[in-house]
């Protein structure tokens, strides 16, 4: 058995993953309690820490030695994941960007994971240069990983970082679906002369309905009429798909960016599941107190 933490957890993209994966999600640690909210509308059994992360790592690392000690069984794997915001550290966020807030609660992210001294441990961030090298600098492994390789569909990128190898972390053998094939499973065809997409950006870049949707964001992927000069938004029913998130995940107000902001949960279940092979022979931890999984 393996028990998870997800730190920075938002709605629990993460933490769905590991469940379908196996996993038992105990933790879920976030400042936005609209998202713990909806993390816990999901995940019933899990404990949910409300807190501004990112002060002192030995801390926040110490808490959580004792909570593990006090809530996983003796002999048990513990996973500790985080996907600390990656807003700060995008290109395509050029209002807000701040390369050193976002790098510092990268640094905060990795200092935690690695504080805790768990058996296993995921960080998933954008893959800017400025987190490339803190990793390097740290001889940290990690993998640009693109996302519809594993079940995903999207072209979502993203870079993983792990205490396993991730070179032998594999890859789906059908295709990803399209997006039009995601509008049809959410019961949608999309309206007459809307039969592109685009990223939401004033970039005139499109792709056909037939090819992997653009990555989700807040603002993508859109319905494109080229005809009228107009954009469509997607229903959030389409979004949580593109994300992977199951019918009937239960999403309150800001759904948007919530389901945005999240690791996908069908990429999250096969970190875990190759997290979980590497983990086999793992020691014991010694602490106080859709058409993708047809490859896997």
């Amino acid at each position: 058995m393996m028990y998870v933490i997800d730190l920075f957890s938002g709605a629990g993209g993460f933490s769905e993953g590991a469940r379908q994966a196996g996993a038992v999600v105990i933790l879920a640690v976030d400042c936005w309690q609209a998202a713990l909210d909806v993390h816990a509308a999901n995940h019933l059994d899990c404990h949910h820490w409300r807190e501004e992360v990112g002060g002192h790592p030995a801390e926040l690392a110490g808490r959580l030695r004792a909570f593990i000690g006090a809530n996983v069984p003796a002999g048990q794997l513990v996973h500790v994941h985080a996907s600390p915001p990656c807003q700060r550290l995008s290109k395509a966020n050029r209002s807000s960007r701040d390369t050193d807030v976002g790098l510092r609660l990268t640094r905060f992210a990795l200092d935690v994971v690695q504080a805790v001294g768990c058996h296993s441990w995921t960080i998933e961030q954008v893959s800017a240069p400025a987190v490339r090298k803190l990793m390097d600098d740290r001889g940290v492994k990690y993998r640009h990983l693109h996302f519809d390789k594993y079940g995903v569909p999207s072209i979502r990128r993203r870079l993983i970082a792990s205490s396993v190898p991730l070179d032998d972390l594999p890859v789906c053998v059908a295709p990803p679906l399209t997006l039009r094939e995601v509008m049809t499973v959410a019961g949608m065809q999309p309206p007459e002369g809307y039969d592109a997409q685009r990223d939401g950006s004033s970039k005139p870049t499109r792709r056909r309905l037939d090819d992997t949707s653009y990555t989700v964001t807040t603002r993508a992927p859109v319905l494109w009429n080229d005809a009228l000069g107009k954009e469509l938004a997607l229903p959030h029913v389409v979004r949580s798909l593109l994300q992977t998130f199951p019918p009937g995940y239960k999403f309150g107000k800001h759904s948007k960016k919530m389901v945005a902001n999240a690791v996908p949960p069908e990429m999250s279940r096969r970190l875990l599941l190759h997290v979980m092979r590497h983990n086999s022979d793992a020691p014991t931890l010694t602490t106080a107190g859709d058409r993708s999984r047809a490859s896997t």
